[in-house]
C-alpha cells in the first residue's frame, strides 16, 4: 500500500489523519516485530545496535513501499514526515511499554507481577520437602538458601 499524493502537505498543511493512522499502524507493526534487539535511542547508541524502531522505520526501504515515488523532492515533506514518525513512534513505545506494565488487562484490573521473594519461595515449597511447613516469604530469607541459589 502507497500513501496517495493528496496526504503529502504543503505549508503550512499538516498531515491527514489517514496518514497519521496508517503511520501508526506501521509503527505498531515494527514495535512488535520479534527482530528488534532495543526499543530507545539511548540503548541503541551505546550498544551500537542497528535494529531499532527509529532506525527500521526511517529506512529507506519503509519509506520506498509506503510514501509516494516524489516525496524526497519536498524539503518540507521529509522534515515533516520524519518529525511525525518520531512522534508516533515515542506515543506508540509508550503505549506499548503501559500495556506491558499492566499485563493488557483490558477490563480486568492490572495484574502485578509477583515479587521476587514469593516466585523463589513457591520453588523451593515445590521441590523441596524441608520447605513444606515455611511460608513462601520467608523461604528466600532461610539460611540454607545462598544467593547463588537464589539466581
Amino acid at each position: 500500500m502507497t500513501i496517495p499524493n493528496e496526504s503529502i502537505p504543503s505549508p503550512p498543511d499538516t498531515f491527514q489523519e489517514n496518514f497519521r493512522t496508517f503511520c501508526r499502524s506501521q509503527i505498531r507493526e515494527v514495535l512488535l516485530r520479534p527482530d528488534i534487539e532495543a526499543y530507545t535511542r539511548k540503548v541503541a547508541e551505546r550498544d551500537n545496535i542497528t535494529n531499532w524502531p527509529l532506525t527500521i522505520v526511517k529506512s529507506n526501504n519503509f519509506k520506498h513501499r509506503y510514501l509516494p515515488a516524489d516525496y524526497q523532492r519536498n524539503a518540507v515533506f521529509k522534515k515533516e514526515l520524519n518529525t511525525l514518525l518520531g512522534n508516533i513512534l515515542k506515543g506508540e513505545k509508550s503505549n506499548f511499554a503501559s500495556f506491558l506494565r499492566t499485563g493488557l488487562g483490558g477490563e480486568n484490573p492490572p495484574i502485578s507481577p509477583p515479587k521476587l521473594t514469593a516466585i523463589i519461595g513457591h520453588v523451593y515449597t515445590s521441590m523441596d520437602p524441608r520447605f513444606e511447613a515455611i511460608p513462601a516469604e520467608q523461604i528466600p530469607s532461610d539460611e540454607r538458601i545462598t544467593l547463588p541459589r537464589q539466581a
